[in-house]
């Protein structure tokens, strides 16, 4: 187990994914006392400009997840094109991809991980994309005692929602809510000081 002792936040989203990016950092303190880490499903052959998307929205510092890199509070991480991403330790890992057999569920992948390495110190969000990326991935979030989180099809509805209704059908969601709403959400959890499972209420 990880000595980190704040919450890290895995952000799943696929199709349709940079508007609800674009909503849920517009609504996210510079300050929350959170880790937050973006997986995505990406082209290996394509060098991804997320990280400048997602700089547009947010004043906390945006960086390219790189093997072995420890996790900070109030910093944004999101995956490269051409690599999977887990965590152990409190410390990105990066898996390369086959790109004859590129790996379909990145958002499972790393959430499970997430999941095993910080427990009730985890939260997965599900934004819009398609397939049921995220459902395992947030499974075990909820078993280990952290926080899930689903875009709800009320507000900056999901452009594409089979993700998240996946795992809102899935019955592993803890809070199906709009994602203007997570980040108020997600904070309060922290400012709490309790794991972030048992703030769902």
């Amino acid at each position: 187990m990880s000595a980190a002792k704040f919450p890290i936040i895995g952000i799943g989203a696929s199709a349709g994914g940079v508007p609800a990016l674009q909503a849920f950092f517009k609504s996210m303190p510079a300050d929350a006392g959170l880790s937050l880490v973006v997986v995505t499903h990406l082209n290996p052959d394509r060098v991804s400009l997320l990280h400048e998307v997602v700089a547009r929205f947010t004043s906390m510092p945006i960086v390219v997840a790189d093997d072995d890199m420890p996790v900070e509070r109030n910093h944004v991480y999101v995956m490269p094109n051409d690599a999977v991403l887990t965590i152990k330790d409190g410390r990105l890992k990066m898996i390369p991809v086959d790109r004859a057999r590129p790996e379909r569920k990145p958002v499972d992948v790393f959430l499970a991980s997430l999941a095993q390495d910080q427990g009730e110190h985890s939260a997965a969000v599900i934004l819009s994309g398609g397939d049921g990326d995220g459902t395992l991935g947030a499974k075990a979030i909820r078993e280990a005692g952290g926080l899930t989180l689903a875009q709800a099809p009320d507000g900056s509805a999901p452009r594409q929602p089979s993700m998240p209704q996946s795992a809102i059908s899935s019955g592993v969601i803890d809070l199906a809510i709009p994602v203007e709403e997570m980040a108020t959400r997600l904070v309060r959890s922290q400012k709490a000081l309790q794991p972030l499972g048992t703030s769902a209420t």
